[in-house]
C-alpha cells in the first residue's frame, strides 16, 4: 500500500494533478500509521502530531510528514499555507 501511494504521488506530480497528489499524500500517512502505529502517537511526544497532520489534511487537498515521528509537514495546496515556503512544479 505504501508503494502504491508513492507511485500515485509521483504520477500526480507528473500530471500536475493537485487533488490526486493530496489524496496520495494523505493516504500515505494513513498507510504509514498502519506499519508504524506509534509514529504519531508515541507517549514521549509532547506535540499532537496526528491532530496537526489531520488539520492540514482537512484544510488542504492533502498532507503528510517528511518522516516517522514528525519532521516537516508536506502540504499539497494551490494557495498559501501560513508559515510555509512554496514549491511550484512547472512543465519544461
Amino acid at each position: 500500500r505504501l508503494g502504491r501511494n508513492g507511485w500515485a504521488c509521483w504520477e500526480a506530480v507528473q500530471d500536475r494533478d493537485l487533488d490526486e497528489l493530496g489524496r496520495g499524500l494523505t493516504e500515505y500517512e494513513e498507510s504509514a500509521s498502519l506499519v508504524l502505529p506509534c509514529h504519531l502517537d508515541h507517549p514521549v511526544l509532547t506535540v499532537n502530531l496526528r491532530g496537526l497532520w489531520q488539520a492540514y489534511a482537512q484544510e488542504y487537498p492533502g498532507a503528510t510528514y517528511s518522516g516517522p515521528g514528525g519532521g516537516y509537514v508536506v502540504v499539497a495546496s494551490d494557495r498559501a499555507v501560513p508559515g510555509a515556503f512554496q514549491i511550484t512544479i512547472r512543465r519544461k
